[in-house]
């Protein structure tokens, strides 16, 4: 049972909902409970933000797909920088599951891919999906 805590950091991009169904593929078979993050970022001052609201659709979605796998579900919803949130939420889980490119903001620009630094500073086994 090498992975019975997964994080799955979503994001509403195409990557993300990949990296959900590789969840919802793997996780059954692990025996794995799934927690849901969803990041509402901090913008530096002056910065605007397209980001939609929290309670998106895919965010339910995403919660009833993997239930209906069998998987137990938890929702996790967190605000600030989403690779330091979603590195913080990670150090609770054995693995951390998240698309490769979010969606598009060009107020996080300023600091970097959130999957790689995600990829540099989590402290458990990271899968990085395209």
């Amino acid at each position: 049972d090498p992975f019975p805590r997964i994080l799955l950091a979503l994001d509403g991009s195409e990557d993300s909902r990949r990296a959900a169904d590789l969840v919802g593929i793997l996780g059954p078979k692990l025996g794995s409970k799934v927690t849901i993050t969803f990041i509402i970022p901090s913008r530096p001052e002056g910065a605007f933000t397209l980001a939609a609201s929290p309670a998106e659709p895919f965010l339910l979605q995403t919660e009833r797909a993997l239930r209906d796998r069998g998987l137990a579900v938890v929702r996790d919803l967190r605000y600030g920088h989403p690779a330091e949130e979603i590195v913080k939420a990670a150090s609770r889980h054995t693995l951390v599951a998240l698309g490769a490119r979010g969606r598009s903001d060009l107020a996080l620009d300023y600091v970097g891919g959130v999957a790689d630094k995600v990829l540099r500073n989590s402290t458990v086994s990271t899968l990085v999906v395209r």
